[in-house]
């Protein structure tokens, strides 16, 4: 019998040629890149590489590219992250009702931080409308998180078509 999988939204199959170079990073060259000794440093040119071509697909400097140990972690980095590096000017971020938790507990620690915090409600289809996250934004606005496809349900949330419209509102 065939399985048919239908919730890639929340988790995915690894492709084959990511799960060969994982298995030979784990049992070949699997020493600490920090270190010193000949694994360490074939580790961390395998790390540069990575890094490099990914840099390259994604058009932006190398040491924009972070690698992290899971969802979690890189959530974390990328939402706290930036609200310290723009509370300086803002205190007031644009998120849903429908985040991955590992990002509404950064809102939440956010909030207890003294931010304020609007979360948009889904439409019944589980969507968040581009109008609905316009109307959300204010000139003060320091931060807006939405995922792309809720990792639940599978909705599209309108990411691109609401982009051009949040940078036109940015003072």
């Amino acid at each position: 019998m065939e399985i048919v999988y239908l919730d890639n939204s929340a988790t995915t199959a690894v492709c084959p040629a990511a799960a060969q170079k994982a298995l030979d990073m784990m049992t070949r060259c699997y020493g600490n890149p920090s270190s010193l000794h000949t694994m360490g440093i074939e580790a961390e040119k395998e790390m540069t590489a990575a890094r490099e071509a990914l840099a390259c697909k994604l058009d932006v400097p190398a040491d924009c590219i972070r690698f992290t140990s899971g969802g979690t972690e890189a959530n974390n980095l990328a939402v706290l992250g930036a609200a310290a590096a723009l509370a300086h000017s803002s205190r007031y971020a644009v998120t849903t009702a429908i985040e991955h938790p590992s990002v509404a507990r950064c809102f939440d620690q956010l909030e207890a931080q003294g931010w304020t915090v609007t979360r948009l409600r889904p439409e019944a289809d589980g969507t968040i409308s581009a109008g609905a996250l316009l109307q959300a934004c204010r000139p003060d606005t320091a931060l807006i998180s939405m995922m792309l496809v809720n990792n639940e349900t599978g909705a599209l949330l309108p990411i691109l078509s609401a982009l051009p419209a949040v940078r036109r509102a940015a003072p």
